[in-house]
C-alpha cells in the first residue's frame, strides 16, 4: 500500500505513512485512537456541497418568484387596460423584493461554493458538484434580477399611468 499524501510505500492499513501521520498540517491532522493513528482529511468530493445546494435552491426559488411577479405584472397591465386598478402592486412589490433577496443570497452562496471548490482543490480534493452548482447559481441569479426588474417596471408603469 502507498501513502495517499506523499506516495511512499507503507504497511499501515489506513493508507498513511508514519512520516505524514506525524506531521500536523491543513491536510493531515492525526487523531490517536486506541490501536493506531487515524488521519482526518476534511477536504473530499463533498466539500462545500451543502452551501452549493443552498445557492441553487435559493436561485430556483428566486426565479420562480420572479416568474410569479412577472405574471402579476401582466395581470396588472390587463386590469389597467380595462379600467380596474386593483391592489396587485403591493403584492407584486412584496414578491419582487422576496425574489431579489433570494437571488442576492443565492448569488453570494454561489460565489462561496466556487471558493470552496478552489480551496478544496488546493488541498487535494476535487468537489466538482460544488463547482457546478455554484456556477449554476451565479448564472441563475441574474436571470431572476432581470425578471424582477421588468416585473417591477411594468407595475410602476400601470401605477403611474
Amino acid at each position: 500500500m502507498f501513502c495517499k499524501f506523499c506516495g511512499k510505500k507503507t504497511e499501515n492499513l489506513n493508507g498513511v505513512c508514519n512520516d505524514c501521520a506525524s506531521k500536523p498540517n491543513s491536510l493531515t491532522t492525526p487523531i490517536v485512537i486506541a490501536g493506531g493513528t487515524y488521519v482526518c482529511n476534511e477536504y473530499d468530493a463533498k466539500y462545500g456541497l451543502s452551501s452549493a445546494i443552498a445557492s441553487v435552491v435559493l436561485t430556483v426559488v428566486s426565479v420562480f418568484l420572479s416568474v410569479i411577479a412577472y405574471a402579476i405584472s401582466i395581470v396588472t397591465i390587463a386590469n389597467a387596460a380595462v379600467g380596474s386598478r386593483g391592489n396587485l402592486f403591493l403584492v407584486n412589490l412584496v414578491i419582487t423584493i422576496g425574489a431579489t433577496v433570494c437571488a442576492i443570497i443565492g448569488f453570494i452562496k454561489g460565489i462561496s461554493a466556487i471558493k470552496d471548490f478552489k480551496h478544496a482543490k488546493a488541498n487535494g480534493a476535487k468537489p466538482v458538484a460544488t463547482l457546478v452548482l455554484g456556477i449554476n447559481a451565479i448564472i441563475g441569479s441574474p436571470v431572476a434580477w432581470i425578471l424582477n426588474f421588468f416585473a417591477l417596471l411594468f407595475c410602476l408603469i400601470t401605477l403611474f399611468a
